[in-house]
């Protein structure tokens, strides 16, 4: 016949396990109540704490269809122009030109006056500017918005925008103060002549696709 222990000694028994559960779960983590060495763990009473980074994949990025989208024709277009221009000018793609002292964009693409240097002296300015070409797909409000009217302060001859979702082209000329005095929409089938390349004539199909 089995004799039950004192109620004292069961309680004592207890209390010693419970105590060396606890003394080993502080050893283990190696400061009183942080996360152990996994990094996923709690700081105090449902405090979450410091997850441990995951390093990125080398050279992946999130998989999306509109920067590939954007990508692709900023592509198209970089080659369409240094086709036609044929010399006339410099196409530079997504760099930086110089509007004023605070005031540095990068249009998707610039076609420039040729300089011996290619601009090794000096980013280029307003002057050295032919024409500017901004791609929107996700990014229309804030060409529209922001970028076109900078370009009309700085005197900006000529912009195109882009459109891919509406399958158009806006060319925007006569820059002012105020934004572009001569705003139309060309569409598949006609052709842009930039005001100061000459003999250059760009289908808007070309561009579009």
């Amino acid at each position: 016949m089995l004799q039950r222990r004192p109620l004292s000694i069961q309680r004592s028994a207890a209390l010693s396990r419970c105590q060396s559960s606890h003394s080993g779960s502080q050893m283990s983590s190696g400061r009183t109540g942080l996360a152990g060495s996994s990094g996923r763990g709690h700081i105090g009473k449902n405090i979450p704490g410091p997850e441990r980074p995951r390093p990125p994949r080398r050279g992946r990025r999130p998989r999306s269809f509109a920067p590939r989208r954007h990508a692709s024709y900023v592509l198209r277009l970089t080659q369409l122009l240094s086709r036609v221009l044929a010399g006339r000018g410099d196409v530079s793609v997504q760099n930086p030109v110089i509007l004023d002292d605070h005031s540095e964009p990068q249009p998707d693409v610039a076609v420039l006056r040729h300089r011996s240097d290619w601009y090794l002296g000096g980013l280029p300015r307003p002057e050295d500017v032919l024409l500017l070409v901004e791609v929107a797909h996700t990014t229309l409000d804030y060409d529209q918005d922001v970028k076109i009217p900078l370009y009309a302060r700085s005197g900006i001859a000529e912009v195109w925008l882009v459109d891919l979702d509406a399958g158009a082209i806006v060319i925007y000329r006569e820059p002012g103060s105020g934004g572009y005095a001569g705003v139309r929409t060309a569409v598949r089938g006609e052709t842009l002549t930039p005001l100061l390349i000459e003999s250059v004539a760009v289908p808007v199909a070309d561009i579009l696709g």
